[in-house]
């Protein structure tokens, strides 16, 4: 085998990096500095630690199982002095199989060893087999995941000291350039747990290393793509300006060829012939003249445009930013009725999941609508309308255009309602107001505008309806590399159209800039349309709507900016997309934003409120997380497109409502002092229409049912089971006496939030999930007195592992699958059984829920304390509390 480990040219300085090679030797200077005695360097490699530790007067043998690393090692032997040849051997062996005596050695030395095996426990038996009983290992390994061909395992605290346990009693360990260090002595280890546990600190460190690496690579990577992003918005401009130029000479060469063929015809030279003749000079010259006029003259070839020149490409879309592309999907609809609309894209695609959208142009309408029968019109203040087949005939001079008359007055012929919905208000108020004059119902984005349309139309049918968001796309699934992205921005500049919009961009886009702002937007060479040069550094292309839906989770925080400040309702669908999305947003000031979203928002009146609220979201991840929680929650509980819609068809009496949600918590319990507990964590809930079926489990139900209903709950049902039966058996009595849509499996230990439900409920409206619960969670370790994240990585993702405790599920998947008849686990047995079923599982976010480790031996879920603190981190010393139940 070639020798592919070069670490005795690393510590010498003859390869790689000066970084690389000084960690290296830092390494091999400790592992070296803790020998003492008789040596045995298991994995000796090129030798150079072997070598060192003969050089300070140690007797050391270095063995390897590579015939070619020996030789080296050898070789490198000879170049010592020959007191130091006599203290150093170099052996091929296996370090399984060693041809030693018990207890030959006082030191071994594993260094970058035991991640090469799969399973190195016989390795560290036979290194304790031969050190002497007041013997030392001294082991170094990567820590976490070291990507490399022949790396086997991957070792974190808790996995390398299990790994050592059975053979060695570890009494230091430390973690030191993402590489661990240990020192143990012969003899298992009667504590593990405890020093895992003890070993916390020390892990947060290393992760904080860890993550300054990261943040020193992503600074690098940072600035290679502002110089990407430069030279491709440069390369663009350039292939912009050659297709204009290219056009244009085109352009010319076509009206040279027009002019030069309008020559060469007949009449033309008749003409030339006869206004010659004027002169009298010329006047014996006539018959000649028109001779010549009538003969065909050669055909002029008719010039084509460069076949590489193109058209010049002011519209298209690049972008230097590496955005995912992620699937829209493409139904189903929420309601069995048929709406025929006139709509822009954007509203389209918002639109176009609440009911099934009858789409057509003004030549076909009267076609489409009398086959589709739809039940309700509902028209938009379009600007194209329908992929451009109503340009301008809501907008333009003279609208609305016959077409639209005509369509809305076969629609009343057919009491089909009509319905219009101004969007473009209140800038465009005077632009549509004859448009709206025509339908029965009226409705506007801005609240002032309702009682200028009731004087304008003459009747009182008009109200409110703002934008909103559509969770089939705007939704916190996590994007494929997260957000990795810090602070970015989308829209168009307007020096002059909007200049309240301009100065707002100073306010909030300039403070921006030093937070590695990316901003998107076509070119224009409109100095109108243009950014300062300041930005032009800042500019990363630009996205179609179906990548930007992408954009909006790949980044920390999202900039948002204002064309009408005054309205008490009308603000930018954006910002109602973006707390869909779970993203925080940093806005311009606007009165609707106050109004809508309160402190959801940060709003910002100048550069340094701009500044002060990037810094507070930037370096605070937490902060981040929660402000956009809660915008996402205020979004899903009033501002859904799903809401609007039933706004619509309710004005219009149209009866079309989306499928129940109501949610049965199914909770078992054989603990009557956690009864109580129970109760309030279910009374508690705001998500209404809300069941509680309680199994009791081999004890008493006198007064619980009552005790119940004092707390607030009115439906409740309780039942009593048998101590024999198994806890998926009482889970299933639950299922079967449960009426709701939807079942949820609650414990009697937990802790939950009062939005716990319905936050969770809310994934059904953008996921095709079966199962939802939290996979990322919080978990109170009271004997420890912190509070973990476990499984941070689980959160607005597809999952195959979610906490047993968090289980809400459709009805009709669970009462399908039920929980199998098993004691315990039955909740893993319930996942495992999904998967395979082709049931999705969705893991949601982190908040509203505490799972409660007290006494691990009064639960049915046995798991390590060790094991606990492997999969998380220590996020709170002391309860969770409002961090986390809000």
């Amino acid at each position: 085998m070639a020798n592919s480990d070069r670490i005795s040219e690393v510590y010498k300085g003859e390869i790689w990096a000066e970084s690389t090679q000084q960690v290296a030797r830092d390494r091999i200077d400790w592992l070296v500095a803790q020998a003492t005695g008789d040596v045995l360097d298991i994995g000796c490699s090129q030798g150079i630690a072997s070598i060192l530790c003969a050089r300070r007067g140690l007797t050391v043998i270095g063995v390897d199982i590579q015939a070619d690393r020996v030789e080296y090692a050898k070789a490198e032997r000879e170049n010592e002095p020959e007191d130091v040849r006599a203290r150093l051997d170099f052996r091929l062996a296996d370090g399984t199989a060693l041809d030693f005596p018990d207890g030959s050695f006082d030191t071994v030395l594993m260094g970058e060893i035991v991640e090469h095996s799969p399973d190195a426990s016989p390795l560290l038996a036979e290194a304790a087999r031969v050190l002497r009983p007041t013997g030392r290992l001294v082991l170094t390994t990567p820590f976490g995941l070291s990507r490399h061909h022949d790396h086997y395992a991957t070792f974190y605290v808790d996995s390398l000291v299990r790994l050592l346990a059975p053979h060695f009693t570890v009494e230091d360990l430390d973690i030191v350039d993402r590489y661990l260090r240990a020192v143990g002595r012969p003899g298992a280890m009667a504590d593990p747990d405890g020093l895992v546990i003890a070993s916390q600190p020390l892990m947060e460190r290393a992760l904080i290393a860890i993550q300054e690496a990261v943040q020193d690579e992503k600074e690098r990577m940072r600035r290679y793509d502002i110089a990407i992003a430069r030279y491709e918005q440069v390369n663009a401009r350039m292939k912009n300006l050659e297709a204009r130029l290219a056009h244009q000479s085109y352009r010319t060469e076509y009206v040279t060829w027009q002019l030069k063929s309008a020559k060469s015809r007949k009449w033309w030279r008749l003409g030339e012939a006869l206004w010659s003749a004027k002169h009298p000079s010329q006047a014996l010259r006539l018959p000649r003249n028109v001779a010549t006029a009538l003969r065909a003259a050669p055909r002029l070839e008719e010039p084509r445009p460069a076949a590489t020149a193109g058209s010049p490409d002011r519209s298209g879309h690049y972008s230097a930013i590496n955005i995912p592309e992620v699937p829209v999907p493409d139904g189903p609809s929420a309601r069995d009725i048929k709406v025929a609309v006139i709509l822009d894209v954007f509203s389209t695609g918002a639109f176009r999941y609440e009911w099934q959208q009858v789409a057509f142009g003004p030549d076909d309408w009267r076609e489409v609508l009398e086959r589709e029968r739809p039940s309700l019109l509902f028209v938009e203040s379009a600007w194209h309308g329908n992929d451009g087949r109503w340009a301008t005939m809501m907008s333009a001079a003279g609208a609305p255009k016959q077409p639209v008359r005509d369509l809305v007055a076969w629609c009343k012929e057919q009491d089909i309602p009509t319905v219009f919905w101004n969007k473009e208000d209140p800038p465009n108020f005077d632009r549509f107001i004859e448009t709206a004059k025509l339908f029965d119902h009226v409705f506007t984005v801005d609240a002032d505008c309702v009682p200028r349309y009731v004087e304008a139309v003459g009747h009182d049918r008009v109200a409110l309806l703002p934008f909103g968001a559509q969770p089939r796309i705007h939704n916190p699934v996590a994007v494929p590399g997260g957000r990795r992205h810090e602070v970015a921005f989308a829209g168009t500049y307007h020096a002059k159209k909007y200049p309240e919009r301009a100065a707002q961009m100073e306010t909030i886009l300039g403070p921006a800039r030093e937070f590695d702002l990316h901003i998107y937007s076509r070119i224009s060479d409109d100095p109108d349309f243009a950014f300062p040069p300041e930005y032009t550094d800042h500019i990363v292309g630009s996205l179609p709507y179906e990548r930007m839906l992408a954009a909006y989770k790949a980044y920390k925080v999202f900039l948002n900016v204002n064309s009408v400040t005054e309205s008490p309702t009308m603000c930018a669908r954006r910002v109602f997309e973006l707390s869909a999305c779970a993203t925080p947003v940093v806005s311009g000031h606007s009165r609707a934003l106050e109004n809508v979203f309160g402190d959801l928002v940060r709003l910002s009146s100048t550069p340094e409120q701009t500044t002060e609220a990037l810094v507070d979201l930037m370096k605070d991840a937490d902060l981040r997380d929660r402000v956009g929680h809660l915008a996402m929650r205020e979004v899903f509980a009033e501002h859904l497109y799903g809401h609007r819609a039933e706004t619509v068809l309710t004005a219009a009496g149209i009866s079309a409502p989306r499928r129940e949600r109501s949610v049965s918590v199914i909770l078992p319990t054989n603990r009557p002092d956690q009864i109580d507990h129970a109760i309030a964590q279910v009374a508690a809930q705001d998500h209404r229409p809300l069941q509680l079926v309680l199994v009791l489990h081999g004890i008493p139900a006198d007064g619980v049912e009552a005790r119940a209903r004092a707390a607030g709950l009115e439906d409740v049902v309780v039942l009593s089971a048998d101590a024999s039966l198994t806890l998926g058996a009482i889970l299933n009595l639950g299922i079967d006496a449960a009426d709701g849509a939807y079942l949820a499996k609650m414990d009697d230990d937990n802790l939950y939030g009062r939005h716990y439900l319905s936050d969770l409920a809310y994934a059904f409206d953008y996921t095709t999930a079966g199962l939802v619960g939290k996979g990322a969670h919080y978990c109170e370790m009271r004997t420890h007195g912190v509070t973990l994240l476990r499984f941070p990585h689980l959160e607005h993702t597809e999952a195959e592992l979610i906490q047993g405790g968090t289980i809400l599920a459709d009805g009709d998947a669970l009462r399908k699958l039920r929980f199998s008849d098993l004691p315990r686990a039955v909740d893993s047995d319930l996942l495992r059984r999904a998967r395979a079923e082709g049931v999705g599982i969705y893991s949601g976010d982190r908040f509203n829920f505490v799972s409660v480790r007290g006494d691990r031996e009064a639960h049915t879920w046995k798991v390590s304390d060790a094991e606990l603190m492997r999969h998380g981190r220590v996020a709170f010393h002391g309860p969770a509390g409002e961090h986390v139940l809000f």
